[in-house]
């Protein structure tokens, strides 16, 4: 769920890190009074939309519905636009824009300062000052308040506003980050400027006030729920009266929510709270919420026990927040790298495991302790031997299956998406090294110099640079498609390695469908394919070539490639030239043969088959950008089923595949002296390899990226 909300919105998606920062900012700064604050453009906005639509003549129940759609939809864009801009800055600028405009929406230091306003002038005996400062936070009379009514007023909105104005906000964060948590906002600001029961309110503000009742729903149970444990902890409440108070009393006040909070709040301190309510000059209810036989709320101490009680209660919700987030795996936002765990000053790590596996054995070891010092592993020790070191330097992964990171030989990180947020999303999901093969432009060659710079997020990169393909071919993307002879495709090889390109992509055949019904088809010319082959042999770089068909990998052979892009259609006489020649085989059965692609796709997955058995290699690529980019370990699955054993599944992604692109002696394994490229998932990936879509922990290159 955790990778699936992040794949979804990006640099928006919940941080516990970040959740944490904008509590500790709001309790310590509050929420200070500008023009340009958030809440206040979209009350802007909300007053806008609604005359607007007034005088459209929608001032009934779907212009109200018209205005939460149109509010939130323009909340939502501008939001994702500045955190959106700010990332294409920096890491730490979206980090910072994320982090100050969940601090802006939350309310709980504003709310305490507000009450101890009050209080502050009820203990001056300034009672007009006090009676200003509950109006602030009541709708009602405030001119013939007394002292203790002042304070109960306070406590009251204190009570009520530590779910909408807290709790809600925390709740919906966690659920859906920066969206679910401005849609909220939306509505809650929707509610208090529209959602009156009044004639020019009742129908144009039902939408909010029926959204506000449904989104404070759950939230405002667990604040009640929250007080009770609270209050049964510590010593100056009553757990047991905040439960029963809450629970039999909740439903004397309006509205299906906020009686939870404040009845509970009633019950912890022993004391009733509401009392007399005068509006426009008349008494609407005498209502008392509490144990009839505790006194009224009056005291300066009450009203210190009721703000420790909601701050108690605020700091275990945020608490229990951050928590959920980082155990469920959220902790850094889509484009970002987010260090879950603080180094030691030598830069020393230690991650544990009950085991690990061994791709070259195919066996599960351990358990085990992997020592990372800087980017590279140092030690790996037996757990037995490990003697424990201070807190903080230590990362125990428990029963998650510790291996080394994963490798797609073929992604392309310009579809489906931005390059930089397609990158992102692939390393997070285990995949630490990734092979481009074809672009329109130079931009993953460019992203690929930015990653090895540490100045952009994402796996390791080979690129192919731009596609290599004819004219209106397979390969012909907004022009690109080379015309001409020999000569015109040399030349396109030739820039591409000028460029910087790490490989070379050349493409022969179609797709499967027309391979499967016309095998021996292809549509390069041999002299085209082979001038390619040679220009990039002379500043030994490999070429692949993307040949489906019988026909296109017969001239791929011939061409002297070094391996298949792709799957392929061959028959076993190939198949065994292939081995001879060392020449390898790209999967991508998922993207090729998965369901509905019928007696092709079966051809294929039983082709791909048979060349593993005779013993071509089989090197794991999934064409992402097909495959959606973090859902590249959908590929496991595809080679299972297609009968390549797990084990030998996962070294094509691990040991088989670092030494197809000559990383063996960096990546693929763990061991001492290798990069630190290490991920761990959620089960046994050697009994059931869709464990490698479960991903835990991910660290590249020493840096932590996911936890």
């Amino acid at each position: 769920m955790a990778i699936r909300l992040n794949a979804v919105i990006g640099p928006l998606a919940p941080d516990p890190y970040l959740l944490a920062a904008a509590v500790v900012a709001d309790l310590a700064i509050g929420d200070p009074v500008y023009a340009w604050h958030p809440i206040r453009l979209v009350g802007r906005t909300l007053t806008w939309l609604e005359d607007k639509l007034r005088a459209a003549g929608f001032d009934g129940y779907g212009g109200g519905v018209m205005l939460f759609i149109g509010l939130a939809t323009t909340s939502l864009f501008v939001v994702s636009i500045v955190v959106g801009g700010a990332r294409l800055i920096s890491i730490d600028a979206a980090r910072a824009v994320h982090a100050f405009v969940l601090y802006s929406l939350l309310a709980l230091g504003d709310l305490l300062h507000q009450v101890w306003k009050i209080e502050s002038a009820v203990r001056a005996d300034d009672l007009p000052r006090a009676r200003r400062a509950v109006s602030v936070l009541v709708g009602r009379d405030t001119d013939c308040m007394d002292a203790g009514a002042c304070r109960r007023a306070a406590v009251e909105s204190l009570s009520e506003n530590l779910a909408d104005g807290f709790v809600s906000p925390v709740f919906w964060y966690v659920l859906a980050g920066l969206p679910g948590l401005v849609v909220f906002k939306v509505v809650s600001t929707m509610d208090s400027m529209v959602g009156y029961k009044t004639a020019r309110y009742l129908r144009f503000g039902w939408c909010g006030a029926r959204l506000d009742d449904a989104m404070n729903y759950v939230p405002a149970r667990l604040t009640w729920l929250v007080i009770v444990a609270v209050a049964a902890l510590l010593p100056p409440y009553s757990g047991r009266k905040a439960w029963a108070v809450g629970l039999g009393q909740h439903a004397l006040l309006l509205g299906p929510n906020s009686g939870w909070s404040e009845a509970g709040t009633a019950g912890a301190l022993e004391r009733r709270i509401v009392g007399p309510i005068w509006r426009e000059g008349r008494k609407v209810t005498d209502l008392w919420v509490g144990d009839p036989r505790d006194p009224p709320l009056e005291s300066a101490s009450d009203v210190a026990r009721a703000i420790a009680l909601a701050l108690a209660a605020g700091l275990v919700v945020a608490a229990i927040s951050v928590f959920v987030l980082d155990a469920v795996g959220h902790g850094e936002v889509r484009g970002t790298v987010v260090t879950g765990q603080t180094l030691r000053s030598d830069g020393r790590v230690f991650i544990r495991s009950e085991r690990w596996l061994d791709v070259a054995a195919g066996e599960l070891r351990g358990p085990l302790v992997v020592e990372v010092v800087g980017d590279r592993i140092a030690r790996m020790i037996p757990a037995g031997d490990f003697n424990q070191i201070p807190d903080g330097s230590l990362i125990d992964l428990r029963t998650a299956t510790l291996m080394p990171g994963l490798i797609d030989a073929h992604v392309h990180l310009q579809i489906g998406g931005s390059p930089e947020a397609n990158a992102v999303a692939t390393l997070r999901a285990g995949f630490t090294t990734v092979v481009d093969l074809g672009a329109t432009s130079d931009v993953v060659l460019r992203l690929r110099d930015r990653i090895r710079e540490k100045r952009a997020d994402g796996p390791r990169i080979l690129a192919a640079g731009r596609w290599v393909g004819t004219r209106n071919g397979i390969c012909e993307f907004g022009g690109i498609g080379v015309a001409g002879g020999p000569q015109a495709f040399g030349n396109r090889a030739q820039e591409n390695l000028d460029a910087g390109a790490d490989v070379i992509k050349v493409c022969v055949s179609t797709w499967l469908a027309d391979a499967f019904t016309r095998p021996d088809a292809y549509e390069i010319q041999d002299e085209a394919l082979a001038a390619v082959v040679e220009t990039s042999h002379r500043s030994r770089r490999p070429v692949l070539a993307h040949a489906i068909s019988l026909g296109s990998v017969k001239a791929a052979l011939r061409a002297q490639v070094d391996g298949l892009a792709h799957g392929a259609l061959i028959d076993d006489a190939t198949a065994v030239q292939l081995r001879e020649r060392g020449v390898f085989m790209i999967s991508t059965l998922a993207s090729l043969a998965g369901a509905g692609t019928g007696p092709a796709g079966r051809a294929l997955r039983a082709a791909v088959a048979a060349a593993h058995k005779t013993g071509v290699r089989i090197v794991f690529g999934t064409d992402a950008g097909v495959v959606p980019h973090g859902e590249n370990a959908s590929e496991f699955a595809a080679m299972v089923d297609a009968g390549i054993p797990a084990a030998d599944a996962i070294r094509s992604a691990t040991i088989g595949s670092a030494r197809t692109w000559g990383l063996d002696e960096q990546i693929g394994t763990l061991a001492a002296g290798r990069v630190a490229d290490i991920i761990a998932v959620d089960g046994d990936p050697l009994t059931d390899v869709r464990a490698l879509s479960k991903v835990l922990f991910v660290m590249h290159e020493g840096r932590i990226v996911r936890r």
